[in-house]
C-alpha cells in the first residue's frame, strides 16, 4: 500500500504582497522584526530533499503576520482572542501591527482560500494520505495561556488530532526523537495538526493521517546543516535496514524480530527528521519490497485497518475515540481476536 506523504509548511514564508503590506500601521523595520520572530524561520529544511517537489511540499510564501493559512476561519478559533487568526492586527506581545478592516480581510481570505484549494488537490490526486504538518517555535513567544506551571517546554511538540492522527504514528514520532535524544511533548504547547478542508468535508475518500512537528528553535536551528556524524549514522542505519527489509518483505526470511527492526526504523526516522536529510533508498520512503512472483497485485477497496496498532492504554483511548467519531456513535460493541502475522 502507498502511502502519499504531503509536507505542510505554513510559517516559513517571507512574502510581502503590497496588497495586504499596505495595511501595516508600525514601522517597516520594526514589522520585519516581528516577521523574523514569529516565522518558523528554517523549517521547511527540515522537510527531506526528496519531498520538496509540487507534488509533496504546501510551503505559504506569504509571511504568517499577513495572512495565517493554520487558522480556522470564524470563532472556533483559538487564537482570535489574541488577534492572531487568519488575518492578524496583533504580534505575540499584544501590540497592533495592522489596521484590520472588511476589505482587507477580503484580500486576505483570497490568499487563504487559495492555499487551501491547493493542499485539497494535492490530496486528491492520492488515496492514502500522510501529512506532516512542519512547524517552529520560540519559548519566550509562547502565549503565557498555554503554558503549564511547573512544566518545561520540549525539544519537540507533537501535535495531534483524536479524528485524523493515528494513535501508531503520534508514538512512532515520540519514540523517534526520544531516541535522537530530544524531549517530546504531544499536544504541549500547542495542539492539534492541520487538516485539509477536503478531508473535513468528507470530499477526500481515502485514507488519511496527520501529524504535527513543532520543533523548538534552539534544538534545529543551527546554520540549517546536519551534522557529519549524523549523516554517517543515516547511512549506516540505512544500509543496514535495507538488508533487514528485504529480507522481511521479498524473501519472507526475516533475520532480525520485528521489534528490532522496528526500533532500528525509528532510529533511521528520528536521525531523518533531526537532519532533515532522507536518502534515496531509504526504507522510510517505501512500503515493504518487490513482490514475490506468482502474487496477483490486489487494489484494497477499502483502508486496511490491521496497519492501525496501540501500545498503551492512552493510544486506545484514541483509537476509540476516532473509531466512534467515524462511526457516528458511542455505543459501540468490540470483538477482540488474535492476529497472525506472515504468509
Amino acid at each position: 500500500m502507498y502511502i502519499h506523504p504531503i509536507f505542510h509548511v505554513p510559517h516559513d514564508g517571507d512574502g510581502f504582497p503590497q496588497e495586504l503590506m499596505s495595511s501595516v500601521c508600525v514601522p517597516r523595520e520594526q514589522f520585519l522584526r516581528y516577521q523574523e520572530k514569529m516565522r518558523d524561520r528554517g523549517a521547511a529544511e527540515t522537510v527531506p530533499f526528496r519531498f520538496r517537489g509540487p507534488d509533496h511540499l504546501a510551503l505559504f510564501p506569504v509571511s504568517r503576520l499577513l495572512c495565517d493559512v493554520e487558522r480556522f476561519i470564524g470563532p472556533q478559533e483559538i487564537m482570535e482572542r489574541y488577534g492572531m487568526g487568519f488575518c492578524y492586527e496583533r504580534a505575540y506581545d499584544g501590540r497592533r501591527i495592522k489596521d484590520v478592516d472588511a476589505a482587507l480581510l477580503a484580500r486576505t481570505r483570497a490568499y487563504y482560500d487559495r492555499h487551501h484549494r491547493l493542499l485539497d488537490d494535492m490530496c486528491g490526486k492520492h488515496e492514502n494520505i500522510l501529512l506532516v504538518d512542519v512547524h517552529s517555535f520560540s519559548d519566550d513567544i509562547v502565549p503565557a495561556a498555554f503554558l503549564e506551571t511547573g512544566r518545561d517546554l520540549p525539544d519537540v511538540c507533537i501535535g495531534a488530532d483524536p479524528a485524523f492522527s493515528d494513535p501508531d504514528l503520534i508514538d512512532t514520532a515520540e519514540e523517534v526523537f526520544r531516541q535522537a535524544g530530544l524531549s517530546t511533548a504531544v499536544n504541549y504547547p500547542y495542539r492539534g495538526c492541520m487538516t485539509p478542508n477536503s478531508v473535513l468535508s468528507g470530499a477526500f475518500g481515502g485514507c488519511f493521517s496527520g501529524v504535527m512537528l513543532e520543533f523548538n528553535k534552539s534544538v534545529y536551528f543551527d546554520g540549517g546543516r546536519p551534522s557529519s556524524h549524523r549523516q554517517g549514522l543515516l547511512r549506516e542505519l540505512v544500509d543496514r535496514l535495507r538488508e533487514t527489509s528485504y529480507a522481511y518483505y521479498v524473501l519472507d526470511n526475516p533475520v532480525i524480530s520485528d521489534m528490532q527492526w522496528d526500533q532500528l526504523y525509528d532510529e533511521l526516522k528520528a536521525l531523518e527528521a533531526a537532519t532533515g536529510v532522507t536518502l534515496p533508498d531509504s526504507p522510510t520512503r517505501q512500503v515493504g519490497g518487490e513482490p514475490l512472483k506468482g502474487f496477483e497485485e490486489h487494489r484494497h477497496i477499502t483502508r486496511l485497518w490491521s496497519m492501525d496498532k496501540v501500545q498503551n492504554f492512552d493510544q486506545l483511548d484514541v483509537w476509540i475515540a476516532r473509531t466512534e467519531k467515524l462511526a457516528g456513535q458511542t455505543d459501540l460493541q468490540y470483538y477482540l481476536e488474535y492476529k497472525f502475522d506472515g504468509l
